[in-house]
């Protein structure tokens, strides 16, 4: 991309206690083949020196467009990610991670797709992955990528709840963002509005170029595992709630679905209900019907890990 852009470009980035890999991500984004207009940097009251670190490389490089608020408190990265968002004005806005590396043309080219086509909600490319602990499980985090160039529409369906591209990879329109925003609650990630919101409303489209080297390790977010009861049911509790938001998004913005749609929430409401019963109260009947739902869960396995969990709990109360 040449000459004048149409859209005013925005980076949030989130950060916390981030020292040790926060060089490489700043200057991927520095160097930029198309710089960002803006690069707001909000820090989730950082323990270590994260804060002075950017300070520092902002003065060194006179980045006069770049900025760095500290939160007074920890707020989660969650809702730190949804204040940056306020804190930006461009028109196009890109989430970034604190311990990732961007391939130089990763604004470029995302601009380029967006600016072409104007139907595109949220537009998230593929990724490199590359692991620093032995300990984080590969197989479970990794998503198979085409890595073609190739621009697809992703589909709704019956899994539509589950997220299969991280935050970092994003953009999105301001105008889509303001939207949705009222329907964001306490720990609610960023990326899983914004996927499933687009996705809901046909605007969710994956861009098949590996456009950023993501870290993974045991400490970052998409590398924690979910097990136990306990966390098995605040998920559910979780999955609950963001269906109310969701219905009450296509109620209040007068979204118009299709008959398939319909049916597609539908089920994944009943789902969401029978699971938490299941996993909460330990209704055996609500297992039982959860049969009809396999296409619901993220993988038929998780049924079955639901009834050895519940089964393995009741055993230990007796």
């Amino acid at each position: 991309m040449e000459g004048n852009h149409k859209n005013m470009v925005s980076i949030i980035m989130s950060t916390y206690n981030g020292t040790a890999y926060l060089e490489e991500q700043l200057d991927s984004i520095r160097l930029q083949t198309r710089p960002a207009d803006e690069v707001v940097i909000s820090d989730d009251c950082s323990k270590d020196q994260t804060v002075e670190t950017v300070k520092a490389y902002i003065q060194k490089y006179d980045l006069k467009n770049w900025s760095i608020c500290r939160n007074e408190t920890n707020c989660g990265w969650e809702k730190n990610f949804m204040q940056g968002i306020e804190k930006t004005r461009g028109d196009l806005l890109f989430f970034a991670d604190q311990d990732d590396i961007w391939e130089a043309e990763k604004l470029e080219k995302m601009c380029a797709v967006m600016e072409q086509h104007p139907e595109i909600s949220v537009l998230a490319s593929d990724y490199t992955p590359f692991y620093m602990d032995a300990a984080v499980d590969k197989a479970r985090n990794e998503e198979k990528m085409q890595n073609d160039g190739t621009l697809e529409q992703y589909p709704f369906d019956t899994g539509f709840l589950y997220v299969h591209r991280p935050g970092c990879v994003y953009c999105t329109r301001r105008s889509f963002a303001e939207k949705i925003k009222l329907y964001w609650f306490e720990k609610y990630p960023h990326d899983a509005l914004f996927w499933r919101y687009a996705n809901l409303t046909g605007g969710l489209y994956l861009y098949h170029e590996p456009l950023i080297r993501f870290r993974r390790h045991a400490n970052n977010a998409s590398s924690v595992a979910t097990t136990g009861l306990a966390k098995k049911t605040a998920d559910a509790v979780y999955y609950v709630e963001v269906l109310k938001k969701l219905e009450q998004f296509i109620k209040e913005q007068n979204i118009i679905l299709s008959d398939r749609q319909k049916r597609i929430i539908g089920k994944v409401i009943r789902y969401s209900r029978y699971r938490l019963r299941f996993l909460k109260d330990h209704s055996l009947l609500c297992g039982i019907r959860l049969i009809r739902y396999l296409d619901c869960y993220y993988a038929p396995k998780t049924w079955i890990s639901d009834w050895i969990i519940v089964l393995f709990k009741k055993e230990m109360k007796r």
